[in-house]
């Protein structure tokens, strides 16, 4: 009852009940926003086996699709190729793309009199379907090694703050652990942040913060008690 005494902790659960039903409301309307390398898209590879300016034919990709549209990836276990990404690649596209990197790579004629072979050959290149990278495949990597760690420091909270109570303990601790990353997703889906490369990130520095969090939290409710005593 003390708790709910409080007006600020009062707020704060109001707020995050609200933001946590908003973010649930969103994901079921239009899902999340997921960056254009994680969605059903289109690719182009090709191999220039020179130095790659990244930057040019970005600019280039620019031109074909639209600014934002495109993706430029280095591949290659040399750095030897290019792969290039978007939403949707029509043959023409596809061509268009291939005549602007030939012009960023000229070649020079080997015979005298002859014309120099261009670069890239678009009829030998093809347009490679890639379907929807699911976003449980993106964080189940981590999975794992967060629950395990998880429930090694439940364990640790359980044993160092037994007098607190070992249950009132561990639910206490695991419910700020998972209500921190339902916020952040629902956050996430609120603001309608690319799920994609930084999502991950994102989550460990929330799920550190939230052990940190909890741990400073049972600290100061060890205090008290040891005061109250």
């Amino acid at each position: 009852m003390k708790q709910l005494k409080d007006p600020k902790k009062l707020v704060f659960g109001i707020l995050t009940l609200i933001i946590i039903i908003a973010g649930i409301v969103m994901i079921a309307v239009k899902g999340f926003n997921v960056e254009l390398k994680y969605t059903a898209n289109k690719k182009v590879k090709l191999t220039i086996n020179q130095d790659i300016d990244i930057n040019k034919i970005q600019e280039k990709s620019d031109e074909v699709f639209g600014r934002g549209k495109s993706i430029v990836e280095i591949t290659g276990r040399y750095k030897e190729g290019i792969q290039i990404i978007s939403k949707d690649i029509t043959e023409e596209q596809k061509n268009n793309l291939v005549g602007k990197i030939n012009e960023l790579y000229p070649q020079e004629s080997t015979t005298e009199g002859e014309e120099p072979k261009k670069l890239l050959d678009s009829s030998k290149i093809t347009i490679e379907d890639v379907q929807n990278a699911r976003i449980r495949d993106l964080l189940r990597p981590y999975v794992i090694p967060m629950t395990i760690t998880t429930l090694l420091v439940l364990v640790y909270y359980a044993i160092r703050y037994n007098k607190l109570g070992i249950h009132k303990v561990v639910v206490m601790s695991g419910l700020t652990i998972v209500i921190a990353q339902v916020v952040l997703l629902s956050t996430i889906a609120l603001v309608r942040v690319p799920m994609g490369r930084l999502t991950s990130p994102l989550i460990l520095s929330v799920y550190i913060a939230s052990l940190i969090g909890t741990n400073s939290q049972l600290i100061k409710k060890e205090k008290i008690r040891k005061i109250e005593k």
